[in-house]
């Protein structure tokens, strides 16, 4: 059930915009940030914000499901990647999976290669490439209206739900058949 702290995590290792982020979090220092970085030069960025918790995980099965735990305790998840040459998909789809699955609302960096499903699905408000003003603007938004929250929560999961083992075996059957 959506019941989380109030706090807005974000986490990733591809392509993600931790310097973006670093803006949001001086803009809006009301808000409570869990950020979990790819590596130590990335924690560095935050030293001077007080808003914000770094958290590190190990890379094993009692970390990631720490992580899992860290996730389901958010308010917000936010996935703000940005483009990196030689990357196609700068998207955090690994956290798209995880975030939907946990039934958690997000604010994610646009991408050309998402797909209208996943645009029109309703557990996220999508931001262009660096936008901080907007950033700012849809978390302001989003962590003043709890029913906007749980609404996103709910289609999240509904989200997710359509890749359950259930129904992913049952297309599975139908492309055999």
């Amino acid at each position: 059930p959506y019941n989380p702290e109030s706090k807005i995590l974000m986490s990733g290792r591809d392509s993600r915009d931790f310097g973006t982020l670093s803006e949001v979090v001086k803009r809006i220092p009301n808000y409570q940030f869990v950020i979990i970085p790819p590596n130590d030069e990335v924690s560095k960025i935050f030293l001077d914000c007080p808003n914000v918790t770094i958290k590190k995980f190990p890379s094993s099965y009692q970390g990631y499901y720490d992580l899992c735990k860290e996730t389901s305790n958010a308010a917000l998840i936010l996935i703000l990647s940005k483009p990196e040459e030689g990357r196609k998909l700068p998207s955090g789809l690994t956290s798209i999976c995880e975030a939907t699955g946990l039934a958690k609302p997000c604010i994610i960096t646009d991408n050309k290669y998402f797909s209208k499903t996943l645009r029109n699905a309703g557990f996220a408000k999508f931001v262009p490439v660096g936008d901080v003003d907007n950033i700012c603007k849809q978390i302001n938004l989003l962590m003043s209206d709890d029913m906007q929250l749980k609404k996103m929560s709910e289609q999240a999961l509904l989200y997710a739900k359509q890749y359950d083992i259930e129904n992913m075996t049952n297309e599975l059957m139908r492309i055999l058949k």
